[in-house]
């Protein structure tokens, strides 16, 4: 009887929500896995998953929609050129995860890019690393909480559209429009 319990448990499929969590909490979450992670990025990931891991299910999927809110609100393609630059090229599942390491930096970095891309010249950003998987964190923790996935519904209810004026990588028009990252990553570019 208890097995079947178990089984039962582990099979349901938990009530979504779509609400985002408190931006405060959230930001505390992430400065605090952060400040845990000690500059490396892999271990600020295992830290967002333990301290996601102290809140109830409801929370953890309010944490995501939150962290999807957000990587929706940077989905610019201002913010898609700044990361060619730095970068030395972009595709779009690398500024995908750019927008979770970016989130993964903090509420200053976050809100610098939203206002002024180009400002992001005053951070020193890794070139070339792997910013994947931030995104992916709430998910594990929500799995390994109730052993059940992650119900979606921020990602139900809105849909992802790329902001903004497209930009051209074949004339100067990168140059033009971030010219302080232009001028700090021209020898990388």
């Amino acid at each position: 009887m208890l097995n079947k319990l178990l089984q039962w448990f582990f099979r349901r499929k938990p009530e979504g929500t779509e609400e985002l969590m408190d931006e405060n909490k959230f930001w505390a979450l992430i400065q605090a896995s952060k400040a845990a992670g000690k500059g490396d990025y892999e271990k600020q990931k295992i830290e967002l998953v333990k301290l996601l891991l102290k809140q109830k299910p409801k929370e953890i999927a309010a944490f995501d929609n939150r962290f999807r809110y957000t990587s929706n609100q940077l989905y610019h393609w201002d913010l898609w050129g700044a990361i060619y630059i730095i970068d030395g090229g972009c595709s779009d599942d690398g500024f995908d995860y750019f927008r979770e390491w970016l989130i993964g930096q903090g509420k200053e970095m976050v809100e610098t890019a939203m206002n002024n891309p180009d400002a992001l010249a005053d951070f020193e950003i890794e070139r070339d690393t792997d910013w994947e998987g931030l995104g992916f964190m709430a998910y594990n923790a929500f799995y390994y909480k109730t052993g059940a996935d992650l119900y979606q519904g921020y990602l139900a209810t809105i849909p992802f559209e790329l902001k903004g004026e497209e930009w051209s990588e074949d004339n100067d028009d990168l140059e033009r429009r971030f010219p302080r990252l232009f001028e700090k990553y021209k020898d990388q570019y």
